[in-house]
């Protein structure tokens, strides 16, 4: 499924897009312009300034834990408010603990575990995001794919879009994913750590992740939407959410 469109181009970011612009399984389509999912805005240029203003958003999702979120913020402008929801711990941030070996199923694991851990902030970020949808969101992680993905996959499930869809939207991180990995070998200083010794899972975005993480879902959790209504999100949130989204 090609996503090239929903892709939104900055010099200082690699994985920002529109989360609209995709079918449900019943017919309907999720309106584009109203919520978009980003990595880390660490590196933004004065014309991805202007560029943000221009995407008519007032409310940036932050995601991000600990010093990781001091780098930067997407709430550019002063009409512009941002909401830190930390989902991870910042003492599981460590670079040498995420250089351990570990493959899509592994991964998926984590996934799980961070649905059920990291559940409240995740459900609380999710409502942030509904709340301010008539406003223009846009919510962000480091690299947009991890607690992005999960917030993701959460938001377009509960609008009905189709699990092939969910799963190629995560999967669409892979290629900005691979050009944030290597402009950061191409500035590699002596004592860097070479992304290209990391595993695949934390450098790219396997589909099998995240069929695997909703299939541990279902089983585990009633479901991905399940999961963040035992935390708070409620029947109300998710008919709101749906009456503003679907064309």
């Amino acid at each position: 499924m090609d996503f090239s469109h929903r892709f939104v181009d900055f010099e200082g970011a690699y994985n920002v897009r529109d989360l609209g612009g995709v079918p449900t399984a019943d017919g309907a389509t999720v309106r584009t312009g109203r919520v978009f999912r980003a990595d880390s805005p660490r590196t933004l240029s004065s014309g991805d300034r202007d560029l943000v203003v221009g995407l008519d958003v007032r409310l940036v999702v932050d995601l991000r834990s600990g010093r990781e979120s001091e780098e930067g913020s997407w709430a550019v402008a002063e009409h512009m408010e941002r909401r830190v929801f930390p989902v991870i711990d910042p003492a599981e941030l460590d670079p040498e603990a995420m250089r351990t070996h570990i493959d899509e199923a592994g991964f998926a694991d984590r996934y799980l575990r961070r649905l059920q851990v990291s559940g409240p902030a995740l459900a609380d970020a999710a409502r942030a995001v509904i709340r301010g949808v008539d406003g223009g969101v846009i919510f962000n992680c480091t690299a947009g794919k991890d607690r992005t993905g999960l917030l993701a996959a959460f938001l377009l499930t509960a609008l009905g879009v189709g699990r092939d869809v969910v799963v190629a939207d995560y999967e669409a991180s892979t290629e900005p994913m691979r050009r944030r990995v290597a402009d950061r070998i191409a500035e590699l200083a002596p004592g860097d750590p070479d992304p290209r010794s990391m595993p695949v899972v934390l450098v790219e975005a396997p589909a099998l992740v995240m069929e695997r993480t909703l299939d541990l879902a279902d089983e585990q959790l009633g479901g991905i939407v399940a999961s963040f209504q035992s935390h708070g999100v409620t029947d109300d949130d998710l008919a709101v959410f749906r009456d503003r989204l679907l064309d």
